[in-house]
């Protein structure tokens, strides 16, 4: 169950967004930890991120924030809620 109410039907996770998309993160599905690694790399609630590549078969989706790319695992794509920008 997802903990923020805002969140709307137009949403998805970052693991079923495709290449080349711009989206906003709408919310963080995970624990403390999760959001703590997401913001030493410079990801929170509210940013704008391009997704450069969503890579087939289990590989890391990787994403441009303020000029800087960050893998992000399938995992971790899975517990964050985007919307599209």
């Amino acid at each position: 169950m997802l903990r923020d109410m805002r969140v709307h039907s137009h949403t998805r996770t970052l693991y079923h967004t495709g290449a080349y998309k711009r989206v906003r993160i709408v919310t963080i599905d995970g624990g403390r930890g999760v959001r703590q690694w997401l913001s030493q790399l410079g990801l929170g609630v509210g940013d704008i991120v391009f997704v450069k590549r969503n890579a087939p078969f289990g590989g890391p989706i990787l994403v441009e924030h303020e000029g800087t790319e960050v893998a992000v695992g399938r995992g971790i794509a899975e517990k964050i809620l985007v919307e599209d920008e």
